[in-house]
């Protein structure tokens, strides 16, 4: 497996692995985790998602599979190819948005990360301390401690991988299509060395009034330590009727970022994943395709090379099986198969139904494993009734089993070559014969007795005659079988060959 397709997978396992699992503390998620939560389900079901064109694969694959004649099944089987490579070529380009959206959900999870430090500190203040004498002599001391305890820090325990699999996350999840994103800048909030009312500030001056005359008292005055602003790109995409969910970031550039963020994650939701029309019609430039298709129309079923030669007319061939107008292609090709009977299963029932009646990915799948497993059994079948009835008819007419002259007819294609004998093994098929004969004008013509090639003919020492071997008809025919099963083993895919024997 290729290490990007393993990192997607693994990135969006969660939402298979974790099903299931006791929802524990995302019932009352907080804003980041219903957002980022709701983002990833989507991305997690769209690049999970069965290619468009899968549904129309298999059903090409089980016509292929489970047709009546060779030329049918060659001609789903170039539809099917054609699909197969189509599938292959987009599956690079899916891969690589999958890739690019999940990483920028990675990237806005670190933002929301980010918002979820900085919402306790937006009403994070110090805490009054009323005033003291301090005209005792001794040392006063005053802790400085924040209002409320310690809300500087997040008591958020609901996390991604929870919330995907939680049966119950709030009333949130609801809303999430339409929250708007609403930046808001946090800064430290800027202090004088002078009087300032609402600013966290200690004061030393005259009791009931420390920070405005002169005197013995000291007083810690609350105030908050951060200021919120709205941020110069203050909204993540444009939501129907929109609520705003407040985000907080801590600079411009993290507000410029998240926004950007936002506005791709939420085009990536509602743009379903690359998927290009794939319409034979349309793919006279696809050769493989114009081979493939080529080979259902021959009278042997070869596949023809193409090339500049014969291009235009397996363009033609293209057009004549599946129509040269996309819209026909159904009527040409599929409605064509429509009541072909293919096997499927209910329960432990095997049935046959029309092609019509089947739909949907796991139904057509589970028909085109019956269908393949079924073609197979059936050709098994076949496979010894009909050679052993080829066999024994040629075992029948061997013309080599006529040891009689009178029992070798021309009628049977069989000639006796002996001219001395009418009882031997002289009976030989014609073909033979004519290979004998080619041998003979060539090499056995000699007169003198140490010009006949030894190896080929035989020397006839009473009649001063040089002839062909007998054994040389015999190693013609053996000659013979191994280059007809090399030549159909090259003209002929294996799929086919069960059909030829």
């Amino acid at each position: 497996m290729e290490r990007n397709h393993l990192w997607l997978l693994l990135s969006i396992v969660a939402i298979t692995s974790a099903r299931g699992e006791t929802n524990r503390n995302c019932s009352a998620e907080t804003h980041e985790e219903t957002y980022v939560g709701e983002l990833q389900k989507r991305l997690a079901a769209k690049h999970t998602a069965e290619h468009e064109l899968t549904e129309l694969l298999l059903k090409a694959k089980i016509i292929a599979a489970a047709a009546g004649t060779t030329a049918q099944k060659l001609q789903a089987q170039a539809i099917a190819n054609l699909y197969q490579r189509w599938i292959d070529k987009e599956r690079k380009t899916r891969r690589s948005a999958a890739i690019t959206e999940l990483t920028a959900l990675a990237d806005m999870s670190i933002h929301m990360g980010r918002h979820d430090a900085l919402k306790p500190q937006v009403t994070a203040a110090i805490r009054a301390v009323n005033e003291a004498d301090t005209s005792g002599g001794g040392a006063d001391v005053k802790g400085i401690t924040l209002v409320g305890g310690t809300p500087g820090i997040t008591q958020s325990k609901c996390h991604i991988t929870e919330y995907i699999a939680a049966q119950n996350t709030g009333s949130k999840k609801s809303d999430w299509e339409k929250q708007k994103l609403s930046l808001h800048k946090i800064s430290a909030k800027a202090t004088q060395d002078s009087n300032q009312p609402g600013q966290a500030q200690v004061c030393v001056g005259n009791t009931g009034n420390t920070c405005g005359a002169n005197g013995q008292y000291v007083e810690i005055k609350s105030g908050k330590l951060y200021t919120e602003t709205a941020a110069t790109r203050r909204n993540g995409a444009d939501k129907t009727e929109p609520q705003d969910l407040k985000i907080y970031v801590g600079s411009e550039a993290q507000a410029e970022q998240l926004a950007t963020l936002d506005n791709m994650l939420i085009t990536a939701t509602t743009t379903p994943a690359l998927t290009t029309p794939c319409d034979p019609a349309d793919q006279l430039e696809d050769l493989k395709f114009l081979e493939d298709s080529a080979a259902a129309t021959d009278p042997n079923h070869k596949r023809l090379k193409a090339d500049s030669s014969n291009k235009q007319n397996l363009q033609m061939t293209v057009k004549s099986l599946y129509s040269d107008n996309p819209s026909d292609f159904k009527t040409k090709f599929w409605q064509t198969f429509d009541d072909l009977l293919v096997p499927t299963k209910t329960g432990n029932e095997i049935e046959k139904k029309k092609f019509s009646a089947i739909s949907g990915v796991e139904q057509l799948r589970q028909s085109l494993e019956l269908a393949a497993m079924m073609a197979i059994i059936e050709n098994d079948t076949k496979k010894p009734t009909t050679c052993t009835a080829a066999v024994a008819a040629s075992e029948t007419t061997a013309c080599s089993k006529q040891l009689k002259k009178t029992d070798c007819k021309e009628s049977d294609g069989c000639e006796w070559i002996s001219d001395s004998e009418e009882i031997g093994n002289h009976c030989k098929d014609k073909d033979d014969k004519k290979e004998v004969d080619k041998i003979s004008a060539t090499d056995c013509t000699a007169t003198e007795e140490g010009k006949c090639d030894k190896t080929k003919c035989d020397w006839n020492a009473e009649k001063k005659q040089c002839k062909v071997k007998e054994g040389a008809v015999v190693i013609s025919s053996v000659m013979k079988a191994p280059l007809l099963l090399a030549f159909l083993l090259f003209k002929f895919p294996p799929l086919f060959l069960a059909e030829i024997c």
